[in-house]
């Protein structure tokens, strides 16, 4: 009869052995089913590899790019193309280029390709760094697919049409949500996801409000909000506010 001890050690290895074996087989799937969040609308690079590899990249940031590709190549063509569908986009030799600005904590990559089958070339742009915090240091257009110069375009007969010319048509974002959400000890402000020139404001009266008169306390705030928005430079009577007012509990 084996001794105590020894049965309660080999009870222990194989539960050791096993979360082991559970952890390593979590991982493996893990790593082995990840897609990219835009693996459904994308455009391989054929060779991208062969430029950065030895350099830093960040994998995020160039599935980007490849979704960037896919729907700069769909608006200048004139039938669907589909997900990695196009096997001859290539880097132009002598055209990639990648720098780091240590001041800024960024890095800047740029380059052009080409597609013999599409007869069509973009530049393409993208930028990532390594902390968080330094996110505002990124251009906003420092990540996207562009149309090239005459020059730079391989092909004379591509006129190219971009990404940009639909937002340069849009009509102008709200400049009231540099502000929201905004907030203070009696009333929230958020825009409204249902109406242009929307807010919903959420006023929260005190129990020393209710106590001496709430509707007098409600009016001020809703004149609070509309002092709030002429504060940041806008006209109070251009938004249409929706209030609601939680009343505060006198027990």
């Amino acid at each position: 009869m084996q001794p105590q001890n020894t049965i309660k050690r080999r009870i222990i290895i194989s539960a050791v052995l096993f979360v082991a074996i559970t952890v390593i087989v979590s991982i493996f799937s893990y790593i082995t089913t990840q897609k990219s969040t835009h693996a459904n609308e994308e455009l391989q690079i054929a060779n991208l590899n062969d430029f950065t590899n030895g350099k830093p990249t960040n994998k995020t940031v160039t599935d980007y790019i490849k979704h960037s590709l896919y729907l700069i190549v769909n608006r200048n063509s004139e039938s669907p193309v589909a997900t990695n569908s196009v096997k001859d986009i290539l880097v132009r030799q002598g055209s990639f280029s990648q720098t780091y600005n240590a001041e800024k904590d960024v890095h800047n990559v740029t380059m052009l390709v080409d597609s013999e089958s599409l007869k069509q070339s973009y530049r393409l742009s993208y930028q990532w760094n390594n902390k968080p915090e330094n996110r505002d240091n990124l251009d906003q257009y420092g990540t996207m697919a562009t149309c090239p110069t005459k020059e730079e375009s391989k092909y004379s007969d591509f006129t190219c049409i971009s990404l940009l010319s639909e937002e340069e048509n849009a009509e102008p974002e709200d400049p009231i949500l540099e502000f929201l959400p905004y907030s203070d000890s009696n009333y929230s402000v958020t825009y409204s996801p249902d109406a242009k020139k929307t807010l919903n404001v959420t006023i929260y009266t005190s129990a020393a409000d209710e106590r001496m008169d709430s509707n007098a306390a409600v009016a001020s705030y809703e004149q609070a909000v509309r002092d709030w928005i002429v504060s940041v430079g806008l006209d109070s009577n251009a938004y249409t506010i929706n209030y609601d007012v939680i009343h505060a509990s006198l027990y």
